[in-house]
C-alpha cells in the first residue's frame, strides 16, 4: 500500500521530480512553473527564433503597471483639473516629467510588441500542438 506524501514531499516534488512524466505533472499542477514548457530545445531559446517578443511585452507591462499606479494618484480626471493636474505633473512633482514620458513611450511600445509577438506567433505555427515549427 502506498503512503500519502508528506508537507514537505509536495513541496520538493515539483523541483526533484523522479521522472520525466512527473516533471510533466509537476509543470501542469504547479502555477508558476506551468508558464514555461516541460522541454525545451536549443533552437527555442535563440534571439532568432522568439526575439524576446513575449518577455519584452511582459516587462512593458509590468513598467507600465508601476507608472500607471504612480500617475493614478497624481492625475485628475475632471474637466476643470485634467490641464492642471498634468502641468503640475510635468513641472512640481520630482521626475514626473520622466513618469509620464515612461508610460507613454511604454503603452506605444506594448501595442507595437504585442501586434510584432502574435504575427511571429500566427507566421511559426507556435500555436499549433503546443509546439513551434520555423517555417524558414
Amino acid at each position: 500500500m502506498a503512503t500519502r506524501p508528506t508537507t514537505w514531499e509536495k513541496i520538493k516534488w515539483t523541483w526533484q521530480p523522479a521522472s520525466s512524466r512527473e516533471a510533466g505533472d509537476s509543470i501542469v499542477r504547479n502555477f508558476l512553473l506551468h508558464w514555461f514548457p516541460a522541454k525545451v530545445t536549443d533552437q527555442s531559446l535563440s534571439w532568432k527564433y522568439s526575439f524576446w517578443l513575449g518577455t519584452s511585452s511582459a516587462v512593458l507591462f509590468f513598467i507600465l503597471s508601476l507608472t500607471g499606479v504612480v500617475l493614478m494618484f497624481l492625475y485628475v480626471p475632471s474637466v476643470e483639473r485634467a490641464y492642471l493636474s498634468i502641468k503640475d505633473l510635468e513641472y512640481t512633482v520630482s521626475y514626473g516629467w520622466f513618469i509620464r514620458g515612461l508610460h507613454r513611450i511604454g503603452a506605444h511600445l506594448m501595442v507595437v510588441v504585442v501586434f510584432l509577438h502574435m504575427v511571429r506567433v500566427f507566421l511559426t505555427g507556435a500555436y499549433k500542438n503546443g509546439t513551434a515549427t520555423n517555417q524558414n
